[in-house]
């Protein structure tokens, strides 16, 4: 039956799990619903198909969201999928003290995209300095991309602010077609392996890869290892091999050959298995530079020992210190209710009241003569109401006949006394109210 306490219960029900069901979904690992970039996007630009295809082969495969860290990174391989130029931009330090790792023996695998799109022109627009690039970031200033309608050596610094061409219609539109651009066509293309990728050879010789506009590489000196492929005179480099110390770095020209459209096409599944895990070594998607990260999922965080540990320390010591300056209080006090007065109270209280002029005790002294009359009427069965003294007496003759001769003779002794004094002494009140009240 609908009321309104089940109403409020049914509107509490609701509240409490709709609060955890948000606590649910921010606890569970960010994937963007697998609509993203990332290594859980099912759509044909995701590497959920990679993730998988490397789980397959016994790789150990991982995900992080907070920045790479090396002090914490073990030796393997951080894979840095098309990461997003604009985040890149404003935290490249994270990607610079990688490289002391890299020198101790670990690897980096990068494919990145033409960062020269409309949201890098917005924010080069707002900043005074060139920030550097991915490549940049981790040591690699002699490497370059080119492709997609555009040669990005270098970033030129932002525009003039007087600049006409860069209005809010010109962004709008270069946003729009970013949004409907349509599907790239694809070309299976032969490849060679030079250099320390030869044990490539033999396995990889025909790649998917986009059929126009397809990024290339560009090395001032010459790569440790590449893999090409040759449209007329012109030779492309898809990816290059960089030693740096004991580690190295692999650059991919275009990411959309390890997407979940192209990996299962050709050799590319080949390709990125070698490039990522050569020898089975671990290998860890970054998904902070895909905007993945824990800023803004702070539950997320409980799921790791380290701060998990923290939180519960601190709750430990906030617990420890409420309850050290804590009040407890003891037991409860009685309940000292004021109670109301008993009619010996009232009627002392009045008695106090008539006393207080000579006048007056004949009026107490009256009122104490009906109230007996009232008392013994209730007692013999009478009507309370009744007055008349011999009624009262002849009915109370019937038990106690002494008893009611005392009642004759009280009452008749007040009546004179009522009658015949204006003034009462208190010796002659007292006696005549014992005298009445010895008839109860």
């Amino acid at each position: 039956m609908l009321s309104v306490r089940n109403a409020v219960i049914a509107a509490t029900v609701l509240l409490v799990l709709s609060i955890m069901t948000s606590l649910l979904s921010m606890i569970r690992e960010p994937d963007s619903g697998g609509m993203g970039n990332d290594s859980f996007g099912t759509q044909g630009h995701g590497y959920r198909g990679l993730f998988e295809t490397l789980g397959e082969l016994e790789v150990k495969v991982d995900r992080e969201f907070a920045p790479p860290d090396s002090a914490s990174l073990k030796a393997g391989t951080v894979a840095f999928l098309n990461p997003t130029a604009t985040i890149v931009a404003t935290e490249p330090s994270y990607l610079t003290e990688l490289l002391s790792w890299v020198n101790d023996g670990g690897r980096i695998v990068v494919a990145l995209s033409d960062p020269d799109d409309f949201r890098m022109k917005m924010m080069l627009a707002q900043l005074k300095e060139t920030p550097p690039t991915f490549l940049e970031a981790v040591g690699l200033k002699d490497v370059s991309l080119i492709g997609g309608g555009a040669t990005v050596q270098r970033r030129t610094a932002r525009r003039p602010s007087n600049d006409s061409s860069r209005d809010a219609e010109t962004i709008a539109g270069e946003l729009l077609d970013v949004m409907n651009v349509p599907l790239r066509m694809l070309q299976d293309v032969a490849v060679n392996v030079e250099g320390d990728f030869k044990d490539l050879s033999g396995v990889v010789n025909q790649l998917t890869v986009p059929a126009d506009n397809v990024a290339s590489l560009v090395c001032t000196q010459p790569p440790d290892g590449s893999v090409t492929w040759t449209v007329g005179d012109d030779i492309r480099m898809l990816a290059a091999r960089f030693k740096r110390g004991a580690g190295e770095i692999v650059v991919i020209s275009d990411p959309l050959l390890l997407t979940n459209r192209l990996i299962a096409r050709s050799d590319n599944s080949i390709l990125a298995a070698r490039l990522l895990a050569p020898n089975g070594q671990s290998v860890l998607f970054d998904e902070f530079y895909h905007g993945l990260g824990v800023r803004g999922q702070p539950l997320y965080l409980l799921t790791h020992l380290n701060y998990a540990s923290a939180t519960i320390g601190i709750l430990i010591v906030l617990g420890l210190s409420t309850w050290r300056k804590a009040v407890f209080p003891g037991p409860p006090l009685s309940d000292d209710r004021v109670r109301r007065r008993d009619i010996r109270e009232y009627v002392n209280a009045m008695a106090r009241f008539f006393s207080e002029g000579r006048r007056g005790r004949g009026r107490l002294v009256e009122e104490l003569r009906n109230g007996v009359l009232r008392q013994l009427s209730v007692e013999m069965g009478l009507p309370p109401d009744t007055t008349d003294v011999d009624t009262i007496a002849t009915v109370m003759a019937r038990k106690e006949t002494q008893r009611a001769k005392l009642l004759r003779d009280a009452t008749h002794s007040v009546d004179q006394a009522i009658q015949s004094r204006r003034r009462w002494s208190q010796s002659e009140t007292l006696d005549a109210m014992r005298r009445m009240s010895a008839c109860l």
